[in-house]
């Protein structure tokens, strides 16, 4: 099946979001690059933990795992091939929107080789939404009540 005849047989609200998300990622990986990731949550508008914005959400009602979907196809087959990072902060963003609880989980591992290895995912109740269910056990997540750098995110 060509990526093509997968975008056609979105639903409309399913599309819009595909293209928005596409949009979005590559915004958020240069602002990432240029302004720092503090400045970017800031101006996302989104927290480490966010709070539900409405019962039934924003927009037209799309379960939390599609909108995971859609934001992960277009991390990987929109024009900008988004890392984990971009693509939690927009997927947290996009949660938000559609009326989600959701958490940003960053954590770190050592690599076979030795190397540190960082991964950033997106939670609801607890549970990663497009990464797999032990991505919590593969890294140590950061405390949910400070960032990467060690600040407060209160």
């Amino acid at each position: 099946m060509s990526r093509f005849s997968s975008f056609f047989r979105l639903t409309r609200t399913e599309k819009f979001l595909f293209l928005r998300t596409v949009c979005l990622l590559a915004m958020i990986g240069f602002a990432l690059r240029l302004l720092g990731f503090k400045r970017v949550q800031n101006w996302l508008g989104v927290k480490p933990h966010s709070k539900k914005v409405a019962e039934t959400g924003a927009l037209s009602p799309l379960d939390a795992q599609r909108v995971g979907q859609i934001v992960a196809a277009a991390a990987q087959h929109g024009f900008y091939r988004a890392t984990c990072l971009p693509r939690s902060l927009v997927l947290q963003r996009m949660l938000e929107r559609f009326g989600y609880d959701s958490e940003l989980r960053i954590g770190v591992r050592k690599s076979p080789l030795g190397k540190l290895e960082a991964h950033a995912w997106v939670e609801i109740d607890g549970r990663p939404l497009i990464d797999g269910d032990d991505v919590a056990t593969k890294y140590a997540a950061f405390d949910e009540s400070i960032t990467p750098l060690g600040v407060s995110a209160s």
